[in-house]
């Protein structure tokens, strides 16, 4: 993995705080409350350390730091861009954990992108393209497929529960109602092997974030 990848969004998120909190590119999806600048600066020095350990995971953590970061300010597209270079940095440290989760953010940057690029141009996220929505949104369900794949191999079952909610919940918003079906399925199955039958009793009201919205369509 070159140091190119781990400096290029950091780098990129440092100069768009130097302005204060305010960055100089207007964020897909602004809020009245952002993250400060001095937050993006803190975590682009964290991946300027973890690159000096020379720990591939390490520095996809720090970098999954700022991407979180921008997904909080509405900044979208960078937030997709530096969290790929997270999951490259993980990928690169055959950490299937880390792999999972990056690609659980990275699906959610994606749809949280597209759901901003619909509502500035007023189509509905779900509907026809809309400035890049639809291209966004085909990214958040590759992503979301891969985690999905991928989940079994993780170390707890109880998180790869969790990991298959969240990517139902993506596929949901983004319109995808079968495949978000078929993980929630999934994931009830996964309760029912463990032998949790109370906790299988609450999965539906408790569990399942995109419940109402799947019964709604």
């Amino acid at each position: 993995m070159s140091t190119a990848d781990a400096t290029v969004a950091p780098t990129s998120a440092a100069t768009a705080g130097d302005g204060g909190d305010a960055a100089p590119a207007a964020p897909d999806d602004p809020a009245p409350a952002r993250p400060s600048a001095q937050r993006l600066r803190d975590a682009a020095a964290a991946v300027a350390l973890a690159q000096r350990s020379g720990h591939t995971l390490l520095v996809a953590e720090a970098l999954a730091g700022v991407g979180r970061i921008h997904a909080e300010r509405g900044e979208h597209a960078a937030a997709v861009g530096t969290l790929e270079a997270a999951l490259r940095w993980a990928r690169a440290g055959a950490s299937t954990d880390a792999v999972v989760d990056l690609l659980c953010l990275l699906c959610e940057a994606h749809a949280a992108r597209a759901e901003a690029l619909a509502a500035r141009s007023g189509i509905p996220a779900e509907g026809g393209d809309a400035t890049g929505a639809r291209a966004a949104r085909a990214s958040a369900r590759d992503h979301a497929f891969e985690a999905a794949t991928l989940a079994g191999r993780v170390a707890d079952t109880g998180w790869e529960v969790k990991v298959l909610l969240r990517i139902s919940d993506v596929h949901d918003r983004c319109g995808h109602r079968a495949d978000a079906v078929q993980l929630q399925t999934r994931a009830m199955q996964l309760m029912g092997a463990k032998g949790d039958g109370d906790a299988a009793a609450r999965f539906d009201c408790a569990l399942l974030p995109g419940l109402g919205r799947l019964a709604d369509g």
